[in-house]
């Protein structure tokens, strides 16, 4: 899941929300829509 956030400096940055059953949820923030979509993917595998 990709979620867009407004920086207090009126930027967007993106969240990548990476959940799976039984481990623990993964989240990091891009500046970038493509990094956040690249990261999600490759960590969506456990």
């Amino acid at each position: 899941m990709i979620r867009t956030r407004n920086t207090k400096n009126g930027k967007k940055s993106y969240q990548a929300i990476v959940r799976v059953k039984d481990y623990v949820e993964k989240v990091k923030t891009f500046s970038s829509k493509r990094d956040a979509q690249g990261w999600n993917l490759k960590s969506s595998q456990p």
